[in-house]
């Protein structure tokens, strides 16, 4: 039902998919909004070098897991905070 939602949502709006529209919806400038740069960044690298990465350049896969550990910062402090505003509405 999320996925047919989704596709629906993306489709109103002609986009292809979901993080096409959330790359509409959201700021072109990464200092307003890094946490999308960083996972367009990521996705990117995956789709030029492919899954294996240890082919990968070293320069890249440093980027690689430089940009996975401020992507899963980014979403820690984000699950803290939604985490935080549920205690404080009891």
């Amino acid at each position: 039902m999320a996925k047919v939602a989704e596709q629906l949502i993306a489709s109103i709006k002609g986009a292809r998919s979901l993080d096409e529209l959330f790359s509409m919806l959201t700021p072109a400038n990464p200092i307003k909004n890094p946490y999308r740069e960083c996972v367009k960044r990521i996705s990117a690298i995956q789709e030029e070098y492919g899954p294996n990465t240890d082919a990968w350049p070293t320069e890249i896969q440093t980027e690689y897991e430089f940009l996975c550990s401020e992507r899963d910062r980014h979403e820690a402090e984000e699950e803290d905070q939604f985490q935080f505003e549920a205690k404080k509405r009891l």
